[in-house]
């Protein structure tokens, strides 16, 4: 089962090899406001099958689910490539001996 979503938004390589914030460089794609119809109604079938109820929230968008998932801020690779890796480590870590 999903416990949890820990997203990690990575910006664009500078020129100096170092990595760009995320937000402030554009990196966010400019997802669409448009419902997933089919994909919703397989996820309900998979759900029912599986006894598991429906979907926490219904007729999202992709725009919404994406804001949604962004929204728990999780980590960034920014700046240096190895000390970034080892602060997004160190929160997935954080994260998931919070949730056992």
């Amino acid at each position: 089962m999903l416990n949890g979503i820990f997203p990690v938004m990575v910006g664009d390589v500078t020129d100096n090899g170092e990595y760009s914030n995320y937000f402030t460089s554009g990196c966010k794609p400019s997802a669409p406001h448009v419902s997933l119809n089919e994909l919703e109604s397989k996820l309900r079938e998979h759900l029912d099958r599986e006894g598991l109820g429906y979907p926490y929230k219904d007729a999202e968008t992709v725009r919404s689910i994406l804001d949604f998932i962004l929204s728990n801020q999780g980590g960034f690779i920014e700046g240096d490539l190895i000390a970034a890796v080892e602060r997004v480590c160190s929160s997935v870590r954080a994260m998931v001996c919070s949730l056992i």
